[in-house]
């Protein structure tokens, strides 16, 4: 059993945990081959490193101090972690949020390169990431590509006419050109309710002993 095997864990997520928005102990084995070849790779198999796997924020195998914590937000994207202790006596931070599974090992082995050859003697992968700090390390990463449904959510916007009925005693309807946004695909707005009033139908006081 790899170092990076013996000191991971993950919580049970899908489908036991109905708590779990991601998936977690079916996936970290997965996760952990890939690593385990990337260390091989770069000659830090000896490493002890403390992966831990949640398949939401609840953390309940500690992902959060942990040298990496990985956690759940949606579906298959999840929050990474770095820069806490395999004793668990330091919080790590955040790397970078929503990131797809397919990018978490990727993203891990750029910090690895430059941790093999920046490290210091004994330093351990979360104590070096503890030192450089989250805006040296995300200096580091490749820029994250936007969600394929978030470009041209509105195209050019097309002129429509609009009759609108007069109401300057003429008699005559009044023709107004304006433009209007014709969403590619629908888009969901959150407005702020500022009068409740609407909404309450009934009231009722009762007066005397509970």
């Amino acid at each position: 059993v790899s170092n990076v095997r013996r000191f991971s864990m993950a919580c049970p997520a899908i489908p036991t945990c109905g708590l779990a928005i991601a998936e977690s102990e079916r996936v970290l084995p997965r996760l952990l081959d890939q690593l385990d070849a990337e260390l091989k790779r770069l000659g830090l198999q000896e490493e002890k490193l403390s992966v831990r796997m949640t398949g939401c924020p609840n953390g309940c195998a500690r992902p959060y101090q942990s040298d990496i914590g990985i956690v759940g937000r949606s579906g298959d994207k999840f929050t990474l972690f770095v820069g806490g202790r395999i004793l668990g006596d330091r919080l790590n931070f955040p790397l970078r949020d929503l990131v797809p599974q397919a990018e978490i090992i990727p993203l891990l082995v750029v910090l690895l390169e430059a941790f093999k050859a920046d490290r210091q003697p004994e330093e351990s992968f979360g104590d070096w990431c503890h030192r450089q700090g989250p805006e040296k390390l995300q200096a580091l990463l490749p820029e994250s590509k936007p969600a394929a449904h978030a470009t041209n959510r509105l195209p050019a916007l097309a002129a429509e006419e609009v009759i609108v009925p007069a109401t300057n005693g003429h008699g005559k309807a009044t023709a107004i050109s304006h433009s209007i946004a014709v969403p590619a695909e629908p888009v969901v707005a959150l407005v702020p309710v500022t009068d409740l009033k609407h909404l309450k139908r009934r009231e009722t006081l009762l007066q005397g002993p509970a």
